[in-house]
């Protein structure tokens, strides 16, 4: 991470990541190496350090914080895997994706076994709750997935369920990453649902921020494919701002469209349009809509008393990723 990780989260996250294997729990030689395949490489371990900064927050140090945070990571990594087979990529942490190396076959049921052991974790704190909100986020991450894939190459239709899709796929998972630590700490509904508003719009940001680096990045930085969401056929917020600003761009997508492919001379050109037309400068702008939105829930958390470096932390990641494409 570009943002300083404080030590008693990072000797956490040591011990988390130290049991992936044990949770796994794959003692054959062959199916080891496939699903064990994309821990080989962590990646910014973002949703576990967020539910382990949660639970100092509110002084949760209980061993059931290691398994839980462990699923935050599982859930993730299914559905990287399923992705990828989706999008037919080739890169994922500037290497070689589960899909390249082993075949669509074995990173599918790879993906399913790895969201069978995040549910088999689950039930281990005997909370229906917590069970509830994993589980919700599960289904709400592959219906934003089934209309996201509903939508590809529909400019039209991808505005009017971006807020959804971007909701599904990835604000609810870190929704839950947040709410999760303060149910098992018994914290107060009111807390608890502070919580969940908190991870909810940090998912939000995040996912706008990889919608932005998608067009500004480079595949080494990105560790994927540059304008890879654009090649697909996805069509994120910066792309929909600049549509509203330039009617040729929006003609020349409709064209793009509807032969459902596009070239790398098109892609750049699109490139060029979508920063000429503003928008990036748009949807930074919504993304500081958000940031302040975050900055009033931080002010919250400091009114109960909460722990004040885990609270810093917070802050210096939400507008890490406001200025990371600085």
């Amino acid at each position: 991470m570009a943002f300083a990780i404080l030590p008693e989260i990072q000797k956490d996250l040591d011990i988390l990541t130290s049991r992936f294997n044990e949770y796994l729990d794959v003692k054959s030689t062959e199916p080891q190496a496939v699903v064990s395949y994309p821990f080989q490489k962590p990646g910014k371990l973002l949703r576990p350090a967020c539910f382990l900064v949660c639970c100092h927050m509110l002084h949760y140090h209980e061993d059931q914080k290691y398994i839980l945070g462990s699923v935050c990571e599982f859930i993730h990594i299914a559905s990287l895997l399923h992705d990828d087979v989706i999008d037919e990529a080739k890169l994922r942490r500037n290497r070689f994706t589960s899909s390249q190396m082993f075949g669509p076959t074995l990173a599918i049921l790879s993906g399913d076994y790895i969201y069978a052991t995040a549910c088999h974790l689950m039930t281990t704190c005997g909370s229906f709750k917590v069970l509830n909100i994993f589980t919700d986020a599960v289904r709400q991450m592959s219906l934003s997935e089934i209309t996201q894939w509903e939508v590809l190459w529909d400019p039209d239709k991808s505005s009017k369920y971006y807020d959804s899709i971007i909701a599904g796929k990835t604000a609810g998972l870190f929704s839950a990453c947040f709410e999760v630590p303060a149910v098992l700490a018994k914290a107060s509904e009111e807390i608890q649902l502070g919580f969940k508003k908190f991870g909810f719009l940090l998912g939000k940001l995040f996912q706008m921020t990889d919608d932005y680096l998608d067009y500004v990045g480079t595949t080494g930085e990105l560790g994927k494919e540059r304008l890879k969401d654009l090649k697909t056929g996805k069509i994120t917020l910066p792309l929909l701002y600049a549509m509203e600003e330039s009617r040729e761009l929006s003609l020349r997508i409709k064209e793009i469209a509807f032969k459902k492919e596009i070239t790398e001379t098109e892609l750049l050109e699109i490139q060029k349009q979508v920063t000429d037309s503003g928008g990036l400068e748009k949807t930074q702008k919504k993304m500081s809509e958000i940031v302040l939105e975050l900055e009033t829930l931080l002010e919250n958390f400091k009114k109960n008393n909460f722990h004040v470096p885990t609270l810093e932390f917070l802050h210096d990641m939400m507008t890490y990723w406001l200025v990371r494409h600085q």
